[in-house]
Order: C-alpha cells, then sequence, then structure tokens
C-alpha cells in the first residue's frame, strides 16, 4: 500500500530543531567538494557540477489529464516549454569521463513555478528548495540553509595553486 500525496503548501515548510547543525554539516561537505576539485584539476572550481560535457537543447512536454496532486504550478495544464540540459561532472570530478545532468526550467509567468522533478537519486545529488531557501545533500542525508560566507572563510590560508601561479608570472 503506498500512502497519498501531499499537495503542496507553504506550511509544510517547518524547520527542523537541528537546522543550525545540518547547515554546518552542508557548508563542510561542500568545501571538501572544493578541495577535491582543486587536489584533482589544480584550481579551484565550484563544488558542484565543476566541468561542463556538453549542451542540450529541448521541450518539456507537460500532458493533459495529469492526477491533481501532479497537475500544479508548471504542470497545471498541459503545454511545451524550451528546455536546456547541460551535461556536468559529479560533485567534486572534473574527469573527462562520466557526467551528472543539470536542469533549468525558465518560468515566463507572473505566478510562482513550482514543479516536482523526480530523480535517481544519486549520492552526490544536491537540491536547491526555492521557497524555504533550503539546500539538500543527499550524501550527507540532510536538508538545511546555507549561510553566506566569503571564498576563503574557515580556509586555513590561500590554496597552493595561488602561490604556484604567482611564482610563473
Amino acid at each position: 500500500m503506498t500512502a497519498a500525496a501531499i499537495l503542496y503548501d507553504p506550511s509544510l515548510e517547518i524547520p527542523e530543531a537541528d537546522e543550525r547543525e545540518t547547515d554546518r554539516e552542508i557548508n563542510e561537505a561542500l568545501r571538501k567538494i572544493r578541495e577535491a576539485t582543486l587536489y584533482s584539476s589544480g584550481r579551484p572550481l565550484r563544488s558542484v557540477h565543476a566541468k561542463s560535457h556538453g549542451v542540450l537543447h529541448g521541450e518539456l512536454t507537460v500532458v493533459d489529464g495529469l492526477p491533481e496532486v501532479l497537475a500544479q504550478g508548471l504542470f497545471a495544464k498541459a503545454a511545451r516549454y524550451d528546455v536546456v540540459m547541460r551535461f556536468s561532472t559529479t560533485p567534486g570530478d572534473v574527469l573527462d569521463d562520466g557526467f551528472g545532468i543539470a536542469h533549468q526550467i525558465a518560468n515566463i509567468f507572473t505566478e510562482d513555478l513550482v514543479y516536482l522533478a523526480i530523480s535517481m537519486n544519486e549520492p552526490n545529488e544536491v537540491v536547491s528548495y526555492p521557497d524555504s531557501g533550503k539546500i539538500m545533500v543527499r550524501a550527507l542525508q540532510k536538508v538545511g540553509i546555507l549561510a553566506e560566507a566569503e571564498y576563503m572563510a574557515g580556509e586555513p590560508g590561500p590554496p597552493k595553486i595561488f602561490a604556484l601561479a604567482a611564482k610563473s608570472d
């Protein structure tokens, strides 16, 4: 027996008691990913999807007659939308082989864009929840809110690559 789906409502967004600790753990995980990309590539890169392998242009088709629980936001009525998909590396990976897929849907309406994305539950998946500002890092099994920080905040010093680059000038 499967549980009944719940229609989205902003009142469902309830902060967890340990969200600050979760935020710290997410920031730490992203820092480790940045270090991994620096180590493997020799230069600092963004934490996730650092290297593109290709870009596709396509079309997203929303079919008519979706169940009410799915027919919300972008999927409320049958339509076709332009889509751009980027094949990229997985978090912490800048190798030429292997990739993940990033997707983006532009909101062309005046109301909020709400859509359901179904994932393969990749272990390094990072998900953004724009209504609440939360981020989920699947590898940590944590959801939290990231805090803004200077790029080098919490780092023991500048990456060694900076010194090497200065010597080559």
